[in-house]
């Protein structure tokens, strides 16, 4: 449930960077590899919205989500794919990612 009241606070640019702030990346991308698929989808959810703040790209990326994000585009849940798909669409879109993606 806490990732759920993430992604809603996420839908607001100054939730997105007390979430960075508060080291909240690194965790949500630690979920899409562990947690059930409502909290995988719910996690990408949230990194998506992150995305949309340009200071939160580079930790998103550091924190090694891309490859996550690429391997739940594989998921059987259509909802992790399209999750994961509208971050990846955000971070691809975001200046300064696409050279991490490429890798």
């Amino acid at each position: 449930q806490a990732v759920s009241a993430l992604c809603n606070l996420a839908a607001d640019n100054e939730n997105k960077i007390a979430i960075a702030n508060a080291r909240g990346i690194e965790p949500l991308v630690r979920l899409l590899s562990s947690g059930t698929d409502p909290v995988k989808e719910l996690a990408a959810g949230t990194l998506s919205h992150l995305t949309l703040i340009d200071d939160n790209v580079k930790d998103i990326c550091d924190a090694g989500a891309i490859p996550t994000l690429m391997n739940l585009v594989h998921s059987e849940s259509e909802a992790v794919q399209t999750s994961a798909v509208w971050a990846l669409q955000n971070l691809a879109l975001t200046s300064g990612s696409s050279e991490v993606i490429r890798r």
